[in-house]
């Protein structure tokens, strides 16, 4: 297992190998690609654009319950059949959802806890590993090590896999750390096929994936998806080796990956998960309750950049890469299926500024009549205080010095969200040494590189709002400066200028806390 870091965080089993340059060749009418409007052919061009034109593989693009996008790009086959929205990709560790969820529909129906101990459930555990729970070894908590596992083919039955993966000494402690193990997923298979008395492969099928409406999903070996005929071809060091649905398949495997299917039948997926279909919102939620390093049950949940919650997980393994995202509150997906060299990461960071582009982040500072030094320092009364109000999807941040608002800030809420605890932060590193006896509130408006007469200035491209829990500087003279109260900043990253600077102590600084966290809801 590798974890690799990407414009999104993408967990994978091994990594996707590579496929050789091609296009496609026209989608048959019945695997035809859907380009929704002036935003599907916008999206699709981001993909073509972002990969160079030279991506394998299949995109889809959902919001509201509508594809906006599902097309094949590349060929199937490494020769005449083009990828399409149905062409079926084996998704590795994006798997692990799956796997999650049978956990879940299992204590849904009562028959086990999260908080069980595995020794509840399987005979025959080491006292060592007697304190894991079902929970840990959903949340990668469990101390298992990322290297413990047998090879993917292994033919170990499921008896001689747990007796195997059992005696591997514990890396930490359980419920002690977050390690990515592939092997807890296996283990939890093993759990699933205990508890139900059914196949792991016929309980998904039963529990997960009919109740979803996934017609062309199952795993590795599955022979209906065998004899489809859709599925990608499998390239390993230049040799085509099998099929998405062809390939080794066995207890070294089973639960941590392995899971084959389409972007169609995965955004069919997305939709049961915002419904009740396969899991009820008690459920849900603990899918979607991120722990340690952000992982929650099968996804890694984080924030967006615009202060909203995705649920993503990529994988890759021979010849094939993937990363699905889901945004949870936005009622969006995006699904990025690869059979050659790729980075979805890429693919789904272009697809997202798409979907959701970001409201301008503005400013208007004007110093009227005020006074300006030498430097084109202007410093505001010590009559100053903040207002935060929301208007649409902005929250707009005025500095008032009496009746006048020299400077005024228009913030997208999401943005907003995401100053919020970085404002928190700094608030509780001032505690304990808030200066006595500072103004509340010290404010400076700053035009040096805007040049002399200039008396306001209107500021969007490259403009950021920061915090810093202290300031550090020069005085003209170049002694050191410290001030121990909290800073709110505007920077104008494309000028190399501070603008606007204001010191606050802690009770002016958790007065602009509660206003912003007011006005962002």
């Amino acid at each position: 297992m590798r974890i690799h870091c990407r414009p999104v965080l993408v967990l994978c089993v091994v990594l996707a190998l590579s496929a050789p340059p091609g296009a496609g060749a026209p989608a048959k009418d019945s695997d035809a690609p859907i380009l929704a409007g002036d935003l599907g052919r916008r999206l699709d061009e981001a993909v073509q654009r972002t990969t160079g034109g030279g991506f394998w593989g299949t995109v889809l693009v959902a919001r509201g319950g509508e594809t906006l996008l599902a097309k094949g790009y590349g060929f199937a086959d490494y020769g005449a059949t083009p990828n399409t929205p149905r062409t079926l990709f084996e998704i590795a560790s994006a798997s692990k959802q799956f796997t999650a969820a049978a956990v879940l529909r299992l204590e849904q129906a009562g028959k086990l806890a999260l908080t069980d101990p595995l020794s509840k459930i399987v005979p025959d555990v080491p006292e060592d590993k007697a304190a894991i729970t079902l929970k840990m070894l959903l949340t990668h908590t469990s101390g298992f090590s990322p290297e413990a596992g047998v090879p993917y083919a292994s033919p170990l039955s499921r008896a001689d896999y747990l007796r195997t993966i059992l005696a591997v000494p514990l890396a930490s402690a359980p419920g002690e750390k977050f390690a990515y193990a592939n092997a807890a997923y296996a283990v939890l298979a093993a759990v699933v096929e205990i508890v139900s008395g059914k196949g792991f492969e016929e309980f998904s099928r039963k529990e997960l994936f009919e109740p979803a409406g996934l017609a062309d999903t199952g795993f590795v070996s599955d022979p209906k998806l065998i004899r489809s005929g859709r599925a990608a071809a499998r390239l390993g060091d230049g040799v085509l080796s099998g099929t998405a649905a062809d390939w080794n398949w066995g207890w070294g495997y089973r639960g941590m990956g392995g899971v084959v299917t389409s972007a169609l039948d995965l955004a069919r997926w997305d939709r049961a998960l915002r419904g009740e279909k396969v899991l009820s919102r008690v459920s849900l939620a603990k899918l979607h309750a991120p722990e340690q390093a952000g992982y929650a049950l099968g996804w890694l949940i984080g924030p967006t950049s615009r202060g909203t919650t995705q649920a993503q997980h990529g994988g890759g393994v021979l010849g094939f890469g993937c990363l699905l995202v889901r945004y949870l509150e936005e009622d969006a997906f995006v699904a990025v299926l690869s059979n050659g060299r790729s980075d979805p990461g890429k693919v789904v960071a272009a697809l997202d500024r798409l979907l959701f582009p970001s409201a301008r982040l503005e400013a208007v500072v004007d110093i009227g009549d005020r006074a300006q030094s030498e430097y084109l320092a202007t410093t505001l009364s010590a009559d100053v205080r903040f207002e935060a109000k929301r208007e649409g999807d902005v929250v707009v941040l005025r500095c008032l010095e009496g009746r006048d608002a020299p400077v005024t800030v228009r913030l997208p809420v999401g943005a907003t969200r995401i100053l919020i605890p970085s404002l928190s932060a700094a608030i509780e590193a001032r505690r304990r040494d808030d200066p006595g006896g500072a103004a509340a509130v010290e404010a400076g408006i700053y035009f040096s590189v805007y040049g002399p007469g200039t008396k306001r200035v209107e500021l969007s491209d490259g403009l950021e709002v920061r915090v810093l829990p202290m300031y550090r500087g020069q005085d003209r003279d170049g002694r050191p400066v410290e001030d121990r109260r909290v800073v709110l900043l505007l920077d104008d990253t494309k000028h190399g200028q501070w603008p606007f600077m204001a010191k606050l102590n802690v009770a002016a600084a958790a007065d602009l806390l509660a206003k912003l966290t007011s006005a962002a809801g």
